[in-house]
């Protein structure tokens, strides 16, 4: 019995079912393969529901807060516009928190931009490396890693 049905757990334990009693009953190794394909896949689901929310809503607050800081030092109006269409995130059910870092991901997008027509270097690289938190956040939901066969 799943005392805490949370959906990682939910998934984790649904993988761990598949490996302990369905696998063993497999002789096709392309079948082994496959079903070891589809733990994996649900492996990662578990990841990522448990924390897809979170680090949305925490990514968001970066490029929000970087946005500002390149509107502060630029006043530029495309940089004001892409903040005002972030609404604040009142919902925290997932397909409002995708629209809420949807917009932000476009005002960090525009302000890195126009950091970059005005040289401002320190706002660059401070943009980069919120590139470079977003990818490695990506590769953690996601194992990054190849699946055999694909």
């Amino acid at each position: 019995m799943i005392n805490r049905p949370s959906t990682p757990r939910i998934l984790s334990d649904l993988a761990t079912e598949l490996e302990r009693e369905i696998l063993p009953l497999l002789s096709d190794s392309v079948a082994q393969i496959r079903l070891q394909m589809v733990m994996t896949v649900m492996g990662h689901c578990a990841v990522r529901s448990g924390n897809e929310t979170a680090w949305m809503t925490e990514e968001s607050a970066s490029y929000l807060e970087y946005a500002r800081k390149v509107l502060e030092a630029t006043g530029d109006e495309r940089v004001r516009h892409a903040i005002e269409a972030v609404e604040p995130l009142t919902d925290l059910r997932l397909p409002a928190v995708i629209t809420h870092y949807s917009r932000a991901s476009e005002a960090l997008a525009t302000a890195l931009d126009i950091s970059m027509d005005a040289e401002l270097e320190p706002l660059i690289t401070e943009g980069e490396e919120l590139l470079r938190m977003r990818i490695a956040n990506e590769q953690a939901v996601t194992g990054a890693s190849e699946y055999a066969g694909r």
